[in-house]
């Protein structure tokens, strides 16, 4: 104990003595209250304080005095009648002797007063009453140390106050909040309190974790102000502002707070959260605070909270029980202790004036006189609770109990005021927290249940807020252990049932499932269980609460979808998106921003560029964009040029700013987007639009503007020019009007009204009379504006100076004419054909080439001209022009009318606009039918000269030949005389005869292959072109030409490649020419000496993929200027050619799509070498 309060404790003792040396020189002598066992003067008390002692022999309040050896030194009557002994059976003996039971509590509390001098307040002892020994009762004592004048410790006092009431009432209010606390942790709500003095927030329970990803030591108000981001009122609350609606609360015109929070979670997910919460008053009936809670935040932080605070004012309560003492005499106070004033606030002296109407309201004032009156008549103690008010004008309770006893020989009452004010105030804020609780559980979106841990899990209490959610009455739950179990749905019971299983030892479980309400339809339920256990660990009961969460489910599935759209649009965006902090940080970085800087998304999260090692300057620049987004709470921009491993590119920066709840910046995301291209366009577009002034300036077209609706005009000076007419001059619509040939006034009236009424463009010539009075032709063009019904309200156009243009034109028609008669005798059309609008024109030959007429004109009709054949090859060329911009020169077959059939060259171009779009196909249509059957004469002609050829090369080889043939014909003559011989003899030899004959037919076959060789060589016939294998053809013509080269002893060496592919070829002709080829090779030779004359033959696919086919010699070669020459007809370099072998075999090659040339060797000789067209699709017949 400090000094200052020892100091202040002797104050009051030596008052008190003060007090009872005054009282003993008023009261007389009382024989009544002698006690002559205990001599009070050997223990230095006054006789004074022995005639206030027996004042307060009857005081309701128990008072007793112990000495230094724990002997009762005295003790007034009501704690003897509670301790069933009489007051004279008290002194002299200690607590020891009287009441063992109670020594061992009571006696140290003494010892400690008597040994160190202070002394102990709200001491407690729980023990039974004489009248009531079987219940237990609550006491309070207080223990303060007697002193000698001397200043020693002769004894203790104590006060002894019954408790049991208050005591009572803190155990039911520690019930009731333990109740509301389980009812609360099962609902999975999170309860907070708010102080408005202090203006933070205090959650209860780390469940806000849980709920929005932080820990309840995080969550500062600063901290719930960024968390909270939109705010949505309910009940009374609702369709207010969040600032009307919190004025109207904390001015009480609000009951219950209720809102829905939208709250940013750490992880920055979103998440709906429903508040609730109550104000809380402080004596005066001012708002303080909010008791609240957050659903899905746990509530038993709350709920212990809320204990703390009752524990805590209860604590407050009795820190020093205020016991306040008087006595009033005829109407009059004549004595109080220092207590009253702890309770009134009045001095002593004040009360002493006062009469007990001055401290009471009128209601309680009636009642004390009642007590009063009814303790003087009856002479029993009566004890009442009354309300009145303290010297401040605070209102105040008092228990108060009045006893009739003497006091100076006279009759008075004796009155003890307990100040029970803070036992009424916890009173009456349990049953305020009781209602809250009670609303805020009916308002609360969920079902409070509990229900029994056995098997069926039957229900025992569910809340009255089910018949609102469910439309079943909570009867329905508690009456049929089933009910609950029946409804939920098929496909989820089997889930729930097996996740009950691990309930018992986990203490807890959650679960989703679908039940079916009332109406049939099923709702979503989110069910959270706690197990509630007896203190041997055996589980109670089970407390729940049940949520509808039907709505959030959608909410969070869409929730869901819009997310994991908003990140695929982010991530499939061309445009480069990263988020930073105030740390310029990156804290996301989307696929594009990855991709142009060629970083992972691990470098750049958490890093700033500087730390990535962008360049300087543009980091400052970034940085500082940044900073303006923080200080101004705008979006801010920049454009920048920067060099990535792609080039260097200039790039539009905008930066915007991400906002909490309370509208604080709490990031930046960027986009950056390639503006290059655009920029480039746009210099362009700049470029464009000054040539574009400068042409308008510079123009030779009038214009004019006229508004509709208000009738103002405007005439551009070189509108007034072109008629003759200075800048002076006024000019109207009117005016120009009159100017117009009379021919063509009606087609311009008609030309305007069909553009302003029907939307038609206005694009018109007619002539004007100049000042002169000179008629010149004029285009004028028009465009009118509409409003948004299509009501035009403004025109304007231009005038251009068309005379010359009209003079060329009617030249052009003179040249048109003259054109039409050369292609008619040319047989040639021309053609064109807009795609958009599938118009065509043409010339009047193309409609005579095609046979029908102009009326007839469409794609259609010409198309159905043309061989069905051949149709689809000529839509087939027309759709590419239009498509991709290609030419074309083909040629076809047209069927006309009459069913002759004619061939066409057909040639098309397409005009494309500048982005490449096809806006028109041009081209000739010309009838070559008389071309191709003079082309077929030649061709003829041409197989019948190569007939001729091969005709007189197997007359150049029949020596060889003959020599050749004549072989297996002398071979058949032997094998036939032997088989003769052999069969005229004696024996017959069958085997030497069947050898014979094998023979025989062998050389047999032999000479009908030489002369099947000559004949196909020779004969006559239709070129057919078929797949060929040429590898096997040059094998068939070194065995034609075998003779030759054994008679002029040459080699002959084929080099065939491996990858030689088929090719669609007239074998015959081909055949001709590698004859020719090999034989010219030969005959190139005949100077040579005969080891050296070599011919080589080489098939392979050549760099451009054809087949490549080459004839080798070694002989004196070709001189310069024969390469080209040899291939003339009737030139020759030999003495007895007739020159056509070269010439016949070139146009072969050609008419077979390929090339023959001839080239000289590095050393000596020539090679000859002709390629051609591989896989070929357009073989058959000619």
């Amino acid at each position: 104990m400090s000094n200052a309060t020892k100091a202040k404790l002797q104050e009051e003792v030596n008052r008190l003595r003060d007090r009872i040396a005054e009282l003993e020189r008023q009261l007389p002598p009382d024989p009544r209250f002698t006690r002559p066992v205990v001599d009070n003067t050997t223990h230095g008390l006054s006789g004074e304080y022995d005639r206030l002692r027996r004042n307060y022999r009857k005081e309701p309040v128990g008072l007793c005095c112990f000495d230094t050896e724990l002997r009762y030194l005295d003790i007034n009557e009501f704690l003897a009648t509670l301790n069933g002994l009489s007051v004279e059976e008290h002194l002299g003996r200690s607590v020891g002797e009287l009441f063992p039971e109670l020594a061992a509590e009571i006696e140290p509390q003494l010892r400690q007063v008597i040994e160190t001098g202070e002394p102990i307040r709200d001491g407690s002892v729980i023990a039974g009453t004489a009248d009531q020994p079987g219940e237990k009762r609550y006491f309070q004592h207080n223990y303060v140390a007697l002193r000698s004048d001397d200043g020693n410790v002769i004894g203790v006092s104590c006060a002894v106050t019954d408790i049991t009431d208050r005591k009572r009432a803190e155990e039911e209010l520690a019930r009731r909040e333990e109740l509301y606390r389980r009812v609360i942790d099962g609902a999975d709500s999170f309860a907070y309190q708010l102080d408005y003095i202090t203006d933070r927030y205090v959650f209860h329970d780390a469940g806000i974790e849980s709920l929005i990803g932080y820990k309840s030591e995080e969550m500062t108000h600063e901290r719930w102000t960024e968390v909270c981001v939109e705010l949505q009122g309910r009940g009374e609350c609702a369709e207010l502002s969040y600032d009307e609606a919190f004025r109207r609360y904390l001015a009480g015109e609000i009951d219950v707070w209720k809102a829905d929070c939208l709250c940013r979670t750490r992880d920055g997910s979103l998440q709906w959260i429903y508040d609730v919460a109550v104000p809380v008053f402080n004596d005066q009936g001012v708002v303080t605070g909010s008791l609240g809670i957050l659903h899905d935040l746990t509530e038993r932080k709350q709920a212990e909270e809320d204990l703390r605070r009752s524990e805590e004012k209860f604590r407050r309560l009795t820190e020093d029980i205020p016991v306040s003492l008087s006595i009033v005499q005829d109407g009059q106070r004549v004595f109080t202790n220092k207590s009253a004033k702890r309770v009134t606030g009045y001095s002593r002296d004040e009360l002493m004036q006062m009469t007990p109407g001055q401290l009471l309201d009128r209601e309680a004032h009636e009642r004390y006189s009642k007590m009063v009156q009814e303790c003087r008549e009856q002479g029993v103690t009566s004890r009442g609770e009354f309300r009145g008010k303290d010297k401040e004008g605070n209102e105040r309770w008092v228990d108060y109990s009045v006893t009739q006893i003497e006091y100076e020989q006279r009759p008075a009452l004796l009155g003890a005021s307990i100040d029970i004010t803070d036992r009424k105030q916890v009173e009456k804020e349990l049953r305020t927290t009781t209602d809250q609780l009670r609303i805020i559980l009916d308002a609360l979106p969920v079902i409070s249940y509990t229900c029994r841990p056995d098997g069926d899990f039957g229900a025992t209490f569910v809340g009255g807020n089910v018949l609102q959610l469910t439309g079943f009455s909570a009867d329905k739950f508690t009456a049929d252990p089933s009910f609950w179990a029946d409804r939920i749905h098929p496909d989820d019971a089997p889930g729930v049932f097996e996740g009950l299983a691990n309930l018992f030892e986990r203490g807890f479980h959650e679960h989703e499932y679908r039940w079916k309400i009332e109406d049939g339809t099923y709702l979503v339920f989110h069910d959270n269980l706690r197990v509630v256990k007896h203190a041997d660990g055996s589980p109670s009961h089970l407390v729940g609460a049940w949520q509808d969460v039907t709505e959030g489910k959608l909410v969070t599935d869409a929730l869901q979808r819009n997310e994991e759209q908003y990140r695929t649009l982010a991530e499939n965006s061309k445009d480069y998106i990263l988020r930073y902090d105030r740390e310029y940080r990156h804290t996301y970085a989307n696929s594009a921003a990855l991709q142009i800087s060629g970083k992972t998304a691990a470098e750049y999260i958490g890093k700033t560029h500087r730390e990535m090692g962008f360049p300087d300057h543009l980091c400052q620049l970034w940085e500082n964009a940044i900073d303006r987004v923080f200080a101004t709470n705008q979006p801010q921009g920049e454009i920048f040029d920067w060099t990535s491993s792609e080039g260097t590119a200039t790039y539009d920066w905008r930066v915007f700013p991400e906002l909490n709840g309370a509208g604080e910046v709490v990031s930046v995301l960027g986009v950056s987007r390639d503006i290059s291209e655009l920029k480039r366009v746009a210099d362009e577009l700049r470029e464009s639009e000054e040539r574009l002034n400068l042409a308008v300036r510079g123009t030779s077209d009038g214009l004019w503007d006229w508004s509709i609706e208000t009738g103002k005009e405007y005439w551009s000076p070189r509108f007034k020019e072109l008629l003759g007419y200075g800048e002076g001059i006024e000019t109207t619509c009117d005016q120009c009007l009159a100017f117009v040939h009379p021919e063509d006034k009606a087609d311009v009236l008609e030309a305007v009204r069909l553009h302003l009424e029907e939307n038609l463009p206005y694009d018109c010539e007619y002539r004007l009379r100049t000042r002169c009075g000179e008629y010149r032709w004029f285009q004028a063009r028009g465009e009118a504006m509409r409003d948004e019904d299509g009501k035009p309200y403004r025109m304007a156009g231009s005038i251009r100076d068309i005379t010359e243009r009209k003079v060329i034109e009617e030249s052009l028609l003179e040249s048109q004419r003259f054109l039409s008669k050369a292609e008619a005798m040319a047989q040639v059309g021309h053609w064109r054909l807009v795609p958009e609008n599938g118009e065509i024109i043409g010339s009047d030959s193309l409609f005579d080439i095609f046979g029908i007429s102009r009326e007839e004109a469409s794609l259609d009709s010409f198309l159905n001209a043309v061989h069905p054949e051949d149709r689809e090859y000529d839509l087939y060329h027309i759709q590419r022009g239009i498509d991709y911009g290609e030419d074309w020169n083909i040629e076809h077959r047209l069927l006309l009318k009459d069913g002759t059939i004619s061939v066409v060259q057909a040639i098309g171009e397409a005009v494309v606009d500048e982005t490449g779009k096809t806006v028109l196909l041009v081209g000739t249509v010309q009838d070559i039918t008389a071309r191709k059957q003079l082309e077929e004469k030649v061709r003829q002609h041409q197989e019948q000269l190569a007939h001729v050829a091969r005709l007189s090369t197997m007359g150049e080889m029949a020596t060889g030949i003959a020599h050749e043939l004549n072989q297996p014909l002398t071979a058949i003559a032997t094998y036939s005389h032997i088989v003769k011989h052999m069969l005229n003899a004696p024996t017959t030899d069958r085997q030497g005869i069947q050898k014979t004959l094998d023979k025989l037919e062998g050389q047999t076959l032999r000479a009908g292959d030489i002369v099947w060789r000559l004949r196909n060589f020779v004969q006559k016939s239709p070129s057919n072109r078929v797949p060929t294998d040429l590898n096997a053809l040059v094998k068939d013509v070194a065995r034609f030409v075998d003779s030759d080269i054994r008679q002029a002893d040459v080699s002959l060496q084929l080099s065939l490649g491996d990858a030689c592919p088929i090719a669609n070829v007239d074998a015959i002709q081909i055949q001709q020419v590698l004859v020719n080829l090999v034989r010219n090779a030969i005959d190139a030779m005949d100077e040579m000496p005969n080891d050296r004359r070599t011919v080589t033959v080489t098939t392979q696919i050549s760099e451009d993929n054809l087949v490549d086919v080459s004839v080798c010699d070694v002989g004196k070669g070709l001189r310069e200027g024969e390469f080209e020459l040899v291939f003339d007809a009737f030139y020759s370099t030999k003495r007895q050619g007739m020159g056509m072998g070269l010439a016949i075999s070139r146009s072969i090659i050609e008419e077979h799509g390929g090339r023959l040339w001839a080239e000289s060797n590095r050393t000596t000789g020539t090679t000859f070498r002709f390629t051609i067209p591989h896989g070929d699709s357009h073989g058959g017949q000619e």
